[in-house]
């Protein structure tokens, strides 16, 4: 029981995507920015952070691997968990990339590093409260990628995430969180959990 929560590096800029669907790019970036990731200090870019050129630079090549026709820019077709971690691990930025299957093993995962979570977004989500508590409900709206980079056992029993909307969630940061129970929920709608291994840098 506790808490445990990777932050972002002091230097990661404050991401946002605006009306292009390129999250799985730039919640990637967030991913790399941590101060550490799956128990692995970060090596990243001879220790630059990264930015939204990088974001687009794997939302790119993220469109060209994954299953879906067309390719970004100029089709904004969205892309997956596991298209980006191919480009990345082709990039030389991560050695491997695993998943995890169910609520029990993303709790797992999470005591060695954050991970990239995939999930249907609702519409009652766009609207956080002060706390950065997000409900999970109304009408689905289409599918997600965003960084989960925090977990509290106990007092709380949620997860805290980052997503790249700007000034958008608690205190302006991108940061929301969402109960472990209904998080279980949206992970059991076809979610996925995507883990970064290593760097190579």
């Amino acid at each position: 029981l506790g808490t445990t929560y990777w932050p972002l590096s002091r230097s990661a800029p404050l991401l946002d995507q605006g009306d292009v669907g390129r999250c799985t790019g730039w919640s990637a970036v967030n991913c790399m920015n941590t101060t550490t990731y799956y128990g692995e200090r970060r090596k990243l870019n001879r220790g630059r952070t990264l930015g939204p050129v990088h974001g687009d630079n794997l939302y790119h090549r993220a469109t060209e691997l994954d299953i879906w026709p067309g390719v970004w820019p100029p089709q904004d077709t969205g892309s997956s968990g596991l298209a980006v971690a191919k480009a990345l691990k082709e990039s030389g930025y991560i050695s491997e990339y695993r998943h995890a299957f169910g609520i029990d093993h993303l709790l797992d995962a999470l005591m060695l590093g954050p991970v990239l979570v995939g999930t249907t977004w609702l519409e009652d989500m766009f609207y956080p409260a002060k706390t950065g508590e997000v409900s999970v409900s109304g009408q689905p709206l289409g599918g997600h990628e965003y960084l989960c980079n925090y977990v509290n056992l106990g007092r709380y029993d949620r997860l805290g995430f980052v997503t790249s909307w700007g000034r958008w969630g608690k205190d302006g940061t991108g940061r929301f969180f969402i109960p472990i129970e209904k998080f279980d929920g949206l992970l059991r709608d076809d979610g996925d959990v995507t883990i970064l291994v290593g760097s190579v840098m």
